[in-house]
């Protein structure tokens, strides 16, 4: 109403959009002040709209948001009949016992619905107001208008997220196309129609059928009882929970330091291997190496990311559980060990993304650690003998609990609880131990001091936060530190702002990472308080993560505090910026969440010692910090996890309540537990005690069969399996997409085509897998690139036919193979760049490290200033790979005319000398082999000699045909040296040489031949490639490959020829040739339909590798 009413005074009277983005909570004493702000036309005509409240003497906080505009539709025409024909009444108290239920209670005054009917999908009301209910000032009544949504109870009852269902109150939450056409109405006619999963259209006329409002779409919104009674209430504590233990656990389990005390030889990995992190010593003092604290920190981390990394990807482990053992290391406990505690945030990433893989165990140094000592295993496969034993050790793995601490026996669960309100004793940021402020009017401490250093002071928290300090709490001396200081974009501005509050600022540019630049800056500064709320992301999934990304990470967090801690010694604030990720949903960001729980633990450690100190673990600041750096895609993922975002006035009242709690650990943020339900066996341990879950369940090694997915799978008629498979895959994309439905989601489109990345292909395998009880590798979505073809791999799998039917592919695809006479290489001969003559050469530099590569060739015609740039027909790089001398031929001694020679492709040239080279080299007179049925096989996929003539020179006509054309390449070997066997150009692109040599092979076990030339060559003669591949920004700007590195960023290309000489193993030794190597064995198949046309696919490849693993 208040935005209606705003509309109308400055002539922009309908509503265009209008997002609800907080409830208003009135306090029980008091009220709440509301502000509307309109803003400019803007060049469509439209305005935006604000709608703030303030609560008391609270901060102003953002409830809703949108634009007005001056363009009006059209009002509805009324139907004649009343009630509409085929509709059936209702009961119309039915809606206010659903909403009652849900936790909306109408007094009397407010349920204005008299009548309703239904149709379908629409519903018809008359609603009223109550009796002297006068609508002066109003431009629609705001009692009539939300009475005419009461209605819609009955469309919510029919949406999975209804009030029928129990889950809460359908309410509003976007407002399309609002219109008020006319005023003073007391009654109204009402029709309402759904337009969509929690969406729907309203409009209504009064009794004479005049139009008098018209809503084009409302979005509603489920919002639980107590999100209604508690939305301020965004404090939690972290604590640990005793938990009242299981039965004992029957799997298999082992003690080990390092998995390789497994050994390479185990055949069967224990259901879990309990695998102790560091050793006693790690500690929190100082060394007498010189290392901190953060050092160590990031060296256990370092090397326990190996081990997790090492673990997904050894196929042994796939059905089996790891368990990081820590001692004393578990965030929120009493002083915690600061060099292992980080391994928690960085675990709680892999379980994240990988749901039932790890566990997290901490013990003390006390009789639990005695027990891990005892069982552990110092080497070699595990036996009977080392076994972990039946304590609280072994009684732990039974919960289903993914972290637990120990302590004397007892089992300890994390949980967060609301915060207290007020805490007025102890030390730290808002107590009376170290010098905190006084208690203000309001009961809150103010926790700083006059003098406070913000690190990433430049930067969008720490800039809010200045400002809050200054404005807020006159505070009187800050110190703005950032890697650019006054330099900093923004920087001359907030100085001068902070200024005009009564600050003396002073902007530093430091590298806080640094200790000696931070000394600086307490030597130059002695400031009384820090707020430490610098830090960098370098997002990636566990098993991309590398040291240097963890690096990146840890120093601008872990090492700066540590440094601020270490120099700044008894300050009277001491707040560290960590976050909830850490303990929510650290996807991705293990080493962000492994940086964050130091910044915990030194919290704990810190007032362990009777000094100040506080680390918040900050929800989503919406318009502050990282936050504004993502987009819609990333904003739609955070809210999924349940962390609603925070506008930065509300969350810096809630920094200073967490001040004020005088918690050492304190996590501000919103939670919207409405998602959070909805997560099921995917909520995070920590909110078990705030949102209900399932009962954690105890994987049991192998058992799939009693999962409900696969109970119901197998209920069902083999017609109905595929459908109902297809169906959970669509849902769960739907969810992961927020789309409304699987309805919304096409079964035959790429998941590649909905907008999947690896963050988002990672939170659907994990939907899924919890949905159907699967083991699925993180590569699924690439592997199987379509719902559909997704769905026919859960089939398969969720019925244990994947196996046999990867068998039986496999076992369809071979020849019979001889292993008593498998195929043997007795010849080699090659020519590579960079002066590569002979195999000797070709070891030589593998063995030297020397780089073949170098720039253009100038040799062959290009024009080498022309190419240079980055416009469409030029190449950004001028690296490649290019023969010496390619141009070189001996035509005469190949029996072949100058001008056959100049039309021949180089390619042709090349792959004669090199295989008169590989003949001689087995010891072969190649004049010997004419007649024989010798074969040659040879990859060639350039076809680019001469693709630059307008026409065929006179003196090349009849030539050039044949000297140009692949399938001659191979042709002209066999003829040039009579051999009568098979002669296949082989054109895959870059397998080709690996088919034509496959090839070979099976050509010699079917008896096709006795002797095989298998190999390539390649020459590229015009700059084409560089030029395309360019345009499609898929050069490496180096020019050079970086297969599995990070750094990789594009294809590098080169040229050489290479042969083989094969030969069955038995004719080897008959002839006396030397046998260099054995060629086991050997198959090709094809992706299929993968993600792209040259995309690749997990499956098919592990296929092709099985394949030629047992034809082998």
């Amino acid at each position: 109403e208040m935005v209606l009413r705003a509309g109308q005074e400055t002539g922009t009277p309908t509503i265009d959009e209008l997002t609800l983005q907080a409830p208003i909570i009135v306090p029980p004493d008091g009220g709440v002040r509301l502000r509307v702000t309109v803003g400019a036309r803007d060049g469509d005509g439209l305005r935006t709209v604000t709608v703030h409240g303030q609560a008391s003497d609270g901060p102003w906080i953002e409830h809703a948001g949108g634009t007005l505009t001056e363009k009006q539709p059209s009002s509805a025409v009324a139907d004649s009949h009343w009630p509409p024909a085929g509709a059936g009444e209702l009961d119309a108290d039915t809606a206010y016992a659903r909403l009652a239920q849900a936790g909306v209670d109408y007094g009397p005054l407010f349920q204005g619905l008299r009548r309703a009917w239904q149709r379908g999908g629409e519903v018809f009301a008359e609603v009223t107001l109550p009796e002297n209910t006068s609508t002066e000032g109003f431009a629609l009544h705001p009692a009539l208008f939300d009475a005419a949504l009461h209605g819609g109870t009955y469309l919510d009852a029919d949406s999975p997220q209804g009030t029928e269902g129990g889950g809460g109150a359908g309410l509003p939450f976007v407002w399309r196309g609002v219109t008020v056409h006319s005023t003073g109405a007391l009654e109204l006619r009402v029709r309402m129609k759904r337009s969509g999963d929690n969406e729907m259209a309203l409009s209504a006329t009064d009794l004479d059928g005049s139009a008098v409002v018209t809503v084009e779409s409302l979005v509603t919104r489920t919002l639980a009882a107590e999100q209604i009674t508690t939305a301020d209430e965004s404090l939690y504590v972290p604590e640990w929970k005793e938990h009242p233990g299981a039965a004992r656990y029957a799997g298999t389990s082992v003690v080990v330091d390092d998995l390789a005390d497994l050994g390479a030889d185990v055949p069967d990995v224990p259901d879990v291997v309990v695998l102790r992190v560091g050793g006693a010593g790690t500690g929190n003092a100082g060394s007498d190496d010189g290392t901190t604290a953060a050092d160590r920190a990031r060296t256990t981390t370092a090397k326990v990311l190996g081990t997790l990394t090492a673990w997904l990807a050894d196929e042994r482990f796939t059905t089996s559980r790891l368990a990081l053992l820590t001692r004393h290391a578990a965030p929120a406990t009493d002083d915690p060990d600061l060099a292992q505690a980080p391994v928690w945030g960085l675990v709680r990433a892999a379980q994240a993304e990988h749901p039932g893989r790890f566990l997290l165990l901490d013990v003390q140094d006390t009789r639990e650690n005695r027990d891990a000592d005892e069982a552990h295993v110092p080497s070699g496969p595990r036996d009977a003998g080392h076994a972990v034993p039946d304590t609280a050790l072994i009684t732990a793995l039974g919960t289903g609990e993914p972290e637990i601490v120990i302590r004397d026996g007892a089992l300890f669960v994390p949980r967060w609880r609301r915060a207290a309100t007020v805490r007025a004793d102890g030390p730290g940021t808002g107590g009376t131990g170290t010098g905190g402020a006084a208690a203000s009017e309001t009961g809150l401490r103010s926790g700083f001091p006059d003098s406070v250093l913000i690190t990433g002071g430049t930067g969008g928290l720490g800039a809010a936060v200045a400002r809050h300090l200054a404005g807020q709490h006159g505070v009187g001396e800050l110190v703005l530190v950032s890697r650019r200081g006054p330099e900093a974009p923004g920087a001359e501005a907030l100085c001068a702002e902070l200024t005009a509050l009564g600050a003396r600022v002073t902007a530093v540019a430091a590298d806080v990472s640094d200790r000696n630049a931070v000394a600086a800056l307490f030597a130059e500064h002695p400031v009384r308080g820090v707020v430490h709320a610098a830090g960098v992301l370098a997002d990636g999934l566990v098993e991309s993560m590398t040291a240097d990304r963890l690096d990146a990470v840890f120093r601008p967090k872990a090492d700066a505090a540590w440094h601020l801690h270490e120099l700044g010694g008894d300050l009277d604030t001491f707040i560290l910026f960590s976050s909830a990720t850490s303990a929510i949903d650290a996807t991705a960001q293990g080493n962000y969440a492994a940086a964050n729980v130091f910044l915990d633990a030194l919290a704990a450690h810190r007032r362990a010692r009777g000094l100040s100190a506080q680390s918040l673990a900050w929800g989503f600041w919406s318009e502050d910090g990282m936050g504004t750096r993502l987009d819609a895609t990333d904003l739609a993922r955070v809210h999924r996890t349940g962390i609603a975002s925070l506008p930065t006035d509300e969350a810096l009242e809630l920094l200073d309540a967490a001040v004020a709690t005088g918690e050492p650990n304190v996590a501000p943020v919103r939670l919207d537990t409405s998602v959070l339900r909805t997560r099921e066996e995917e909520l995070p341990v920590v909110l078990a005690d705030l949102v209900r879950r399932p009962k954690p369940r105890v994987p049991a090694a192998g058992d799939r069969s009693t999962t409900p997915f696969r109970t119901k799978l197998i209920g069902l008629a083999e017609s109905e399996r595929e459908p109902f498979v297809l169906d959970t895959v669509r849902t769960q994309i739907a969810a992961v997409l927020g789309h409304a439905g699987a309805q919304d989601v096409e079964p035959r489109r790429a998941f590649t085509d909905f907008g999947f990345d690896s963050l988002t292909a990672v939170e659907f395998r994990n939907k899924v897998a919890a949905a159907t009880g699967l083991k699925l590798p993180s590569t699924i979505v690439f592997d199987y690139p379509t719902p559909r073809a997704f769905a026919g791999f859960l089939l398969a799998e969720a019925l244990d036919e994947v196996r046999e039917e990867d068998a039986a592919e496999t076992a369809g695809t071979l020849h019979a193979v001889d292993a008593d006479d498998p195929v043997v290489i007795v010849g080699m001969s090659c020519r590579y760049p960079g002066g590569v003559e002979s195999p000797e050469d070709l070891w030589h530099m593998v063995a030297e490290g020397i780089d073949g590569m170098s720039g253009f060739p100038t040799d062959r015609g290009w024009d080498l200033e022309a190419l240079d740039g980055s416009a469409p027909g030029q190449s950004y790089t001028n690296q490649g790979g290019f023969l010496e001398g390619a141009a070189d031929f001996d035509a005469d001694f190949f029996g072949i005319s100058p001008r056959e020679a100049l039309a021949m492709d180089p390619q042709q040239r090349l792959l004669l000398e090199a295989s008169w080279e590989a003949f001689e080299r087995a010891g072969i007179d190649p004049h010997s082999l004419r007649g024989s049925d010798t074969g040659i096989f040879a990859g060639v996929m350039y076809r680019d000699y001469g693709s630059t003539l307008t026409s065929v020179p006179d003196e090349l006509l009849g030539y050039f045909g044949n000297g140009t054309l692949n399938s001659v390449a191979t042709g002209r070997v066999a003829y040039t040296f009579g051999l009568e066997g098979p002669a296949i150009t082989v054109d895959t692109a870059c397998s080709s040489s690996l088919v034509a040599m496959h090839w070979a092979a099976q050509s010699l076990r079917a008896g096709e031949c006795s002797l095989a030339l298998a190999g390539g060559v390649t020459v590229m003669t015009t700059p084409g490639t560089f030029v395309e591949f360019a345009r499609q920004n898929g050069l490496a700007s180096d020019g050079r490959c970086k297969a599995f590195a990070e750094g990789a960023d594009g294809t590098g290309w080169s040229e050489g020829v290479g042969l083989v000489v094969l030969e069955r193993l038995s004719d080897a030794r008959r002839n006396g040739h030397r046998v260099l190597a054995v060629l086991r064995g050997s198959a090709v198949n094809q992706d299929g339909a993968s993600n792209g046309l040259t995309a690749p696919n997990g499956p098919s490849q592990q296929r092709v590798v099985r394949a030629a693993l047992v034809s082998g």
